[in-house]
């Protein structure tokens, strides 16, 4: 059964953040994609009981990196194609990647600052609107967090882990003040509004503002009779954080970035520090140039000022700034080892021989910041490969401020290039593909490209992208190559010359359309039998997808439907000139006498034993190919060419005639005249000038008389929502009598032209009371009713439970809706909404 709960408030507020952020990053087809995905993950996931509450909760990226080893590994949750998985995966991946950009989670805040980090007070009662939680400390021990719910989650996590017996006593209880349960196990947590598992069916309400939150914390502490002491929970004030992040984002957005070129030979050429080294300390100077000027240090500057003693103070006066030591914390102290050499720099150039050496040095240095060597790209292929990298290098700051931080780990030096060369160097070693580059090695490049030779040179007419990532997904994947839509980009820049369309490729020049394409790949591999069937062909034709095999053997007069998934070639239908000519003769003569001829009553014999090989279906679909210009074909009646009549026109014409009449009449006129019955089609007609008073009756409109304004009224205190499911109408009491007893085909009928106030609406025509009583002001097409109707329902939203409630009331006949996915998506963003 598929769970799909209501979305809380904090993670449909996450929701709504993610949407935003994928319109902003993503491009409009792969956001779109991303939004599907993660809308079946919200649903498949809790359903397998991969994940225990809603999708949007979690806001921890290393769940999501569990996830996704999951999906990649089969295990609990099995997406069979290829293509499909690695699209949710690609969700999965922009969600992380969603996470991740959250700067805060880069800044390892460590202690108070004035103005900066703050310790919440369980004495003092203070105001916490407008701040955000970071690390939750409980006996020594940090959790990291990212907003006030998953504190208030954590620490009472850590409160179970020593006083269980506690917190069980609480189980549907309030905490503090109010009439709210704050507690509760399984039974009870669907009272709580935003309930999240603390441990092993015992759940919190999280719903809750920050203050509320720091005082329910305390009052579990007086419960269970914890030292305030011992609970440190560290914030910071949303505004202090907006001013944060330009100080630290300068140094990893700004692409202009200039190094002191004196200071660097002077750096390498007479303190004999390494070149990478060097390139470090100078770029970091200008870094900490750049903080002095946007936060106001000092007189504002490190570079360009002639006073020896304003640079001091300047260095001093940055030196023990809070927000610049959180920086240079994150830089692992670069800045204060760089700020300590350029104060001996300073000192040192007044020493004219030092002065005159230095200018002498200037014009080498420039060559050899562009350089990038052999070493040096190596070092960057090391750090793009890490699993922080291996599926995208955004171009953006905050990412070149990421891979500068992973370089350092990885190599254990600082990456000596300007952010223009670091960027212009990743580009040329990968692959662009939506604002992100991938290391694609020349060996997969190499194979992709022969892999499309060899397909042209087997005469494949066409290429779906999808089905030809599916043939080997696991190896694309591993080599970085994300979705068929990258795979797509990588074959039209090696191979331009190609006839791209949005989801194939044509190998064949020409102008032939999607279909005919097919067709000839069909052709070309059904061989000389007369029958295949889809998995056959499907088998033969890895590279089109069985849905395109279908259409085109469907639509395309080359072939016709034989029996079960099997169709035939046509032109394998084998047909004697005379024998044709002899037939035509016979049915004309039918015609002239008796207007019409059942295809039952001509002498097939001869024709038949020539082609035993076809069904009876396909053969008579075959033989009306040879006649199809003389005369017409409904069902198993022939006619001569624009003499027939279809059922809807017979039966209106015979209804007409009549002042009463049975549906089992209707349908003998519908089977003499077309060979077949469409009940739908007779039911349509029939209501179009007929009154259906019950099942199987039908009376002319002079029979009876409907007091419209009555029964208007009567239906207004009914239908109280715009429209009502007709198997929710249970009684007639106060409809005025109309000659006849009311009953739902009765209400059908008056709805369907009589009502000046409400209308009849439904999927089919039917025999079984299904469909609707609609306002004629709601505009709501029949979809969109039976989402507003299952949203306000109050249901729960799992398939089983939507199908029940839909049969029950009378909005489908049977438990199938084909959209019924779809159905459940609409009506939980509709829930959402409301909320």
């Amino acid at each position: 059964m598929w769970e799909a709960e209501v979305v809380s408030g904090s993670a449909f507020d996450n929701r709504k953040k993610f949407f935003l952020w994928l319109e902003n990053n993503k491009p409009e087809k792969i956001a779109s994609d991303i939004r599907w995905s993660i809308s079946v993950l919200n649903i498949l996931l809790p359903k397998n009981g991969i994940i225990s509450s809603q999708f949007f909760a979690i806001n921890n990226s290393n769940e999501i990196s569990d996830l996704i080893e999951k999906i990649k590994n089969d295990r609990g949750i099995r997406i069979h194609s290829r293509g499909r998985q690695a699209i949710a995966l690609n969700a999965l991946y922009a969600y992380k990647e969603y996470l991740e950009s959250n700067f805060i989670n880069e800044i390892p805040f460590s202690g108070d600052m004035e103005g900066g980090v703050q310790i919440v007070s369980f004495t003092n009662r203070r105001d916490y609107s407008y701040t955000l939680p970071i690390c939750v400390k409980y006996f020594g021990d940090s959790y990291f967090v990212k907003n006030w719910s998953a504190a208030y989650v954590q620490t009472v996590k850590c409160f179970f882990d020593d006083y269980s017996n506690e917190l069980k006593s609480l189980i549907g209880k309030n905490v503090g003040s109010g009439g709210r349960i704050d507690i509760a196990d399984e039974h009870g947590k669907s009272v709580l509004i935003a309930p999240k598992e603390i441990a092993e069916g015992l759940y919190l309400e999280t719903n809750y503002s920050a203050s509320e939150i720091v005082r329910k914390i305390e009052c579990l502490m007086d419960i269970c009779r914890i030292d305030y002491s011992k609970v440190i929970i560290q914030y910071i004030s949303k505004r202090h954080l907006q001013k944060l992040e330009p100080s630290v984002g300068d140094y990893t957005r700004r692409t202009t970035n200039r190094i002191d070129r004196e200071f660097y030979t002077w750096l390498t050429k007479i303190e004999g520090l390494a070149v990478t080294t060097g390139k470090s300390y100078a770029s970091g100077i200008n870094n900490c140039d750049i903080f002095c000027r946007e936060h106001s240090i000092g007189t504002g500057r490190i570079y360009g000022i002639k006073s020896l003693d304003e640079i001091k103070h300047n260095i001093d006066l940055l030196v023990g700034d809070a927000e610049f030591q959180v920086y240079n914390d994150i830089q692992h102290h670069r800045f204060t080892a760089a700020l300590a050499k350029y104060k001996k720099y300073l000192e040192s150039i007044e020493d004219s021989r030092v002065r005159q050496y230095l200018s002498g040095q200037y014009s080498e240095v420039g060559n050899d910041l562009i350089e990038i060597n052999q070493d040096e790209q190596m070092r960057l292929g090391k750090t793009l490969e890490l699993p922080r990298f291996e599926y995208g290098f955004k171009d953006d700051g905050v990412e070149l401020y990421r891979f500068r931080v992973s370089y350092l780990k990885v190599n254990g030096i600082d990456c000596p290039l300007e952010d223009e060369q670091l960027l212009a160097a990743i580009k040329k070693m990968g692959f662009e593909f939506q604002g992100k580059i991938y290391l694609i090695s020349d060996n997969e490049k190499r194979g992709i490209e022969q892999r499309i030779r060899e397909f042209e040179t087997q005469g494949v007419n066409i290429i779906y992208y999808e089905s030809l990532y599916d043939l080997k997904a696991d190896d694309y994947f591993e080599s970085k190559i994300i979705s068929p839509e990258m795979l797509k980009a990588i074959i039209k820049s090696l191979l331009p010359d190609f006839r791209y369309r949005g989801k194939y490729m044509a190998l064949v020049q020409g102008r032939q359309t999607e279909f005919e394409l097919v067709r000839n790949d069909i052709f070309r591999v059904w061989g000389e039998g007369i029958l295949r069937t889809f998995n056959e062909l499907s088998a033969e034709l890895p590279l089109i997808p069985m849905d395109k095999i279908k259409v085109t053997l469907a639509q395309r007069p080359d072939f016709i439907w034989n029996s079960f998934e099997t169709y035939a070639k046509v032109n394998s239908f084998k047909a004697d000139e005379n024998e044709i000519k002899n037939l035509v003769t016979y049915i004309d003569k039918e015609c002239e006498e008796h207007g019409r001829i059942s295809l039952d009553e001509l002498p097939f014999d001869n024709l038949k034993a020539a082609n035993s090989e076809f069904s009876d279906s396909a053969f008579i679909g075959c033989f009306c190919r040879f006649i199809e210009d003389r005369f017409d074909r409904n069902a198993k009646v022939l006619t001569r060419k624009g003499t027939s009549k279809d059922v809807y026109t017979a039966v209106i014409d015979f209804c007409r005639q009549q002042e009463k009449c049975t549906y089992d009449c209707l349908i003998q006129i519908a089977e003499r005249i077309a060979g077949t019955i469409k009940q739908p089609e007779i039911i349509e007609a029939a209501n179009a000038v007929m009154v259906r008073i019950n099942r199987n009756d039908f009376i002319a409109d002079s029979l009876i008389k409907f007091d419209v304004d009555r029964i208007d009224t009567a239906l207004d205190h009914i239908v109280m929502a715009d429209f009502m499911g007709m198997k929710e109408i249970t009684t007639f009491s106060i409809f005025p009598f109309c000659g006849y007893s009311w009953n739902l085909f009765l209400l059908e009928s008056y709805c369907r032209r009589f009502s000046k106030k409400y209308r009849y609406d439904t999927r089919r025509a039917n025999s079984s009371n299904s469909g609707a009583v609609v306002a004629k002001s709601c505009t709501f097409n029949y979809h969109d009713i039976m989402v507003h109707a299952v949203a306000r329902s109050g249901r729960n939203l799992s398939e089983t439970e939507v199908l029940e409630y839909l049969a029950e009331t009378g909005y489908i006949e049977r438990k199938r809706y084909s959209d019924i996915t779809l159905l459940i998506n609409d009506a939980i963003e509709l829930r959402e909404r409301k909320e």
